[in-house]
Order: C-alpha cells, then sequence, then structure tokens
C-alpha cells in the first residue's frame, strides 16, 4: 500500500486494462476510517468529511 505517489505504474496499468475501481493507499485509509468510526461511535460520517478532515 502506498500512500505517495498517489498514483503508481501499476495503478496506470490497472486503469488502461479496464479495471474499474482502483484507489490508492490515502484512500484505503480514508475508507477504513469511515467504517471504524461508525464501529466504534455507532455515528456515520460520510468518505468526503473524513477526507476533508485528513487533507
Amino acid at each position: 500500500m502506498y500512500y505517495n505517489p498517489r498514483e503508481t505504474k501499476t495503478m496506470e496499468l490497472s486503469k488502461e486494462a479496464g479495471c474499474k475501481e482502483i484507489i490508492n493507499g490515502l484512500d484505503m485509509m480514508i475508507y477504513q476510517d469511515a467504517t471504524e468510526f461508525k464501529q466504534f461511535t455507532g455515528e456515520s460520517r460520510s468518505v468526503s468529511f473524513i477526507k476533508y478532515i485528513i487533507l
């Protein structure tokens, strides 16, 4: 899992091969944070809100 660079050669090749959902390490961390927040608090937070807080 990579946080930087945001797009790797492997990600680029995957897009060219037609893969539909490709995310980098930072995006994966943000989705995990959203899930964990709900598990621990019972409240949902949008991925865009968490992205705003982290970035």
